[in-house]
């Protein structure tokens, strides 16, 4: 595995039940993820903070990194979160505002891995994974210091995958998650000759969010939580016998192992749930109130007329004439042809 870009770090953001433990820093709460979605104004995006239901119905707080080496908080309450529709795909959404001061670097639908990009980018067993989020034994008080879990794709979606939440369309990766990266995204890194959609020259040249121009990183989902297996040797009792001395005892009682392999919902049920209705239509009204500000403006530039060039000193009295554009030219001389073929 190479040296991993910044933002792959700079893009996580942690979650916490209320504004109090946002600010101290508390173990408790899940990760998640910013996404932006480009308007037609250059300079602006619509923000999502991007988590795991089951995480924002209890910690709907979002803590984020700031400029000045600390950290600032969103104080979201759950009507702030919108789940999947299908109400059971382990997702959901925050449209958020960020201040000047943020630091944190946001993922893009060109990260995102479609159903289709599967096919494009010959995605399968073995590749190369990632996951940033919040290892909540060392996960920093003062600002959030993401970690970085790595491993490999160990099964494609397929049959659903049963949860407490619902049934997931889901990958299961071999990175070893554990409580407190809920909610984080799950990247894999692809070489970059792979996408078919590109020419040989643009396959070798310079990767779109990638690693020295031979990778690329896409968002293949969200973790959302673990496999698990019960231990067979069960749970020991220590007892003792006449004589006091101590013995272990096998019980009925077993204890559920992580079995080390990650459940990571399809980045494509993300692309489902920012494309909902009523999502698009927040959109397009904030689209339509950024034009409607627009129309209601004026640049105050000025621009020199188009004459002709200077006259001399003693020809100061003459007026001055505005020199025809090469339209203007055509269009009268068409006119006067039509008027001759006319009379002809």
């Amino acid at each position: 595995m190479p040296r991993l870009v910044d933002w792959a770090l700079d893009c996580s953001i942690y979650l916490y039940p209320n504004e109090d433990d946002a600010d101290r820093g508390e173990q408790v709460g899940g990760s998640g993820f910013l996404f932006r979605i480009p308007t037609d104004d250059t300079y602006a995006s619509f923000v999502y903070a991007v988590s795991n239901w089951h995480v924002v119905k209890d910690a709907p707080v979002v803590r984020f990194n700031t400029s000045d080496g600390k950290c600032d908080v969103l104080p979201l309450t759950l009507n702030n979160w919108h789940r999947h529709q299908d109400g059971e795909t382990d997702l959901a959404v925050a449209p958020v505002k960020l201040p000047p001061t943020n630091t944190t670097l946001i993922v893009g639908p060109e990260h995102l891995l479609t159903r289709d990009g599967i096919a494009q980018f010959n995605v399968g067993l073995g590749e190369d994974l990632f996951v940033v989020g919040r290892f909540v034994d060392h996960d920093g008080k003062e600002r959030n210091q993401p970690t970085a879990r790595f491993g490999a794709i160990a099964q494609m979606p397929g049959d659903l995958i049963r949860t407490e939440v619902g049934l997931q369309d889901a990958f299961l990766a071999d990175i070893r998650s554990v409580s407190g990266y809920s909610g984080s995204p799950v990247f894999a890194l692809l070489p970059r000759h792979r996408d078919t959609t590109l020419s040989m020259k643009e396959r070798l040249g310079r990767p779109i969010g990638g690693i020295g121009g031979k990778e690329r990183i896409l968002l293949i989902g969200v973790d959302c939580g673990h496999m698990l297996f019960p231990d067979p040797g069960g749970v020991f009792a220590e007892v003792r016998d006449k004589q006091g001395n101590k013995k272990l005892r096998s019980t009925q009682f077993r204890v559920n192992v992580n079995s080390g392999m990650a459940i990571v919902v399809g980045a494509w049920k993300l692309d489902e749930l920012l494309n909902r209705p009523e999502l698009k239509a927040m959109r397009d009204q904030e689209n339509q109130q950024r034009k409607n500000a627009a129309f209601h403006t004026k640049l105050d530039s000025a621009t020199r007329p188009r004459l002709q060039k200077t006259l001399a000193p003693e020809e100061q009295d003459r007026i001055d004439i505005r020199i025809p554009t090469k339209g203007e030219v055509m269009d009268v001389f068409k006119k006067a042809t039509r008027k001759r073929q006319k009379k002809q």
